[in-house]
Order: C-alpha cells, then structure tokens, then sequence
C-alpha cells in the first residue's frame, strides 16, 4: 500500500511553526547582482566547512547561482528586518535595486556581503540536486566574518522576530554539524 501525500496546504500551514534564521543568499558584483531572503540554510558539515542551501529552482538568484558558482550567505540580525523584507519575493524590486539597502561590500572570493550581518560565508557551489520546484545547493566555505553578537533575525508563523536565550549554555554543551 502506497502512503498517502500530505495536502500542499496542510504540510505549508504545519511549517509556519518551524522557527528559522533569516539569511540573505547574494551572487555577483555591481551593476549585475542578484539575492534573495531565505530561511532553508543549515551547516552541513565543518570538516570540510559546508553549508546546505535550498532555493527556488526558478529564482533569478539560483539561476546566477549555477552560472557563477560563487555566492554569499548572510545571517541577518534583528535590526535587518526591513532589509529581509526588501529581498523578499513579495517585493517587486528589481535584483540590482535590492542592493540600495544595507552597506554591502564585495569579499576576497567576490560576492556581495552584508557589512554588518552577524556572520557571513562566502561559498563555492560544490554540488546542487534539482528536487521539484527546488534546487539543494551545497556551498563549500571559502571565507567567513563572524562580526556580531547581535540577535538573530527569526522568521515564524509569517513573522519577524529576534531571539534570546533562554538561560545560559550547559558547560560544554554543543550541538554538532
């Protein structure tokens, strides 16, 4: 017996409760860049450092992505939420217009990176797997900049958020990649 699909709808309504980081996925250099906000980015493993990506295959970012093979990837903190909404795909602003925001600055590898992200990977695209609608993109880490302490800018249910910590770490206590 075949198991049965979850309904589009019921599988995009549970998700909304998954809480996520929000990045901004950046491509190329002036006057031809390309980014969009995404919340599918996890590391994936630290020896090599690489980082797992999921796009929309039909992005015009995804698309630059595979043409160039060199991208950014970079943790937005909660004072980015306007900037996260600008690179959104419910935005109507052309890819270059998309830049007039935020202080960006191009990284020894070349891609567009947020000056004052909470952290930044500039990334080789080492593999990609088209999965439906959707590409999985495996970035190998060539430069990072950790710069800031700041809150992460969250995304749930629909909405921004920022994050604190509950308490403080358990000595030692780590969750592995």
């Amino acid at each position: 017996m075949r198991p049965i699909m979850a309904e589009p709808w019921a599988f995009k309504n549970a998700m909304r409760r998954h809480a996520a980081s929000v990045t901004l996925i950046a491509v190329g250099l002036p006057p031809d860049r390309a980014g969009l906000t995404a919340t599918s980015v996890c590391s994936l493993t630290a020896e090599p450092p690489q980082l797992l990506v999921c796009l929309n295959g039909n992005s015009r970012t995804a698309q630059r992505l595979q043409e160039e093979r060199l991208f950014s990837v970079n943790i937005l903190g909660d004072r980015h939420r306007e900037l996260a909404e600008r690179f959104s795909s419910a935005h109507a602003i052309s890819s270059e217009d998309k830049f007039r925001s935020g202080e960006w600055s191009p990284g020894p590898a070349g891609t567009p990176l947020l000056i004052d992200a909470v952290a930044s990977f500039e990334c080789e695209l080492a593999s990609s797997y088209p999965v439906d609608t959707h590409i999985i993109l495996i970035g190998r880490v060539l430069n990072l900049h950790a710069k800031s302490d700041a809150s992460a800018l969250i995304y749930r249910d629909g909405r921004y958020g920022g994050w604190t910590a509950l308490s403080a770490p358990a000595k030692g206590a780590a969750i592995e990649a």
